[in-house]
C-alpha cells in the first residue's frame, strides 16, 4: 500500500506499507519538488504503473498538468491528459442551504 505525504518535512515523499510484515518504509522518490500539492484523491492506472494524483500543477508555459507518481521509476512527474478538459471555471453554484 502506498501513502503520499503532502505536508511537513515529508512533503513529496512516498511511503510503502507492507501488509505482511506490517513495516513502513519511505521510498524517497526523485522529483519531490514536483509534488508540492495536496494528494487527496488518487487512482492507480495499472497499464502505466502510475498513480495519478487528483491535483493539477502548472508547467513553465502555464499549461495545467496532472501530478503523477511513476511506481516503476520511483519518481514524481507531470502528465497531460488528452481529450476535452472539464470546464472548471463554470461550476454550478450549490443551492444547498444548511439550517
Amino acid at each position: 500500500m502506498l501513502f503520499f505525504s503532502d505536508i511537513g518535512e515529508k512533503k513529496g515523499q512516498v511511503a510503502v506499507y507492507d501488509m505482511k510484515t506490517f513495516e513502513v518504509s519511505w521510498l524517497k522518490p526523485e522529483g519531490m519538488a514536483k509534488a508540492l500539492v495536496p494528494c487527496r484523491e488518487t487512482v492507480y492506472i495499472p497499464d502505466a504503473d502510475v498513480v495519478l494524483i487528483g491535483a493539477r500543477v502548472a508547467d513553465a508555459d502555464g499549461n495545467q498538468l496532472w501530478l503523477a507518481y511513476d511506481c516503476a521509476k520511483n519518481a514524481w512527474g507531470r502528465r497531460s491528459a488528452r481529450g476535452r478538459r472539464p470546464d472548471w471555471e463554470k461550476r454550478a453554484r450549490s443551492t444547498t442551504r444548511w439550517a
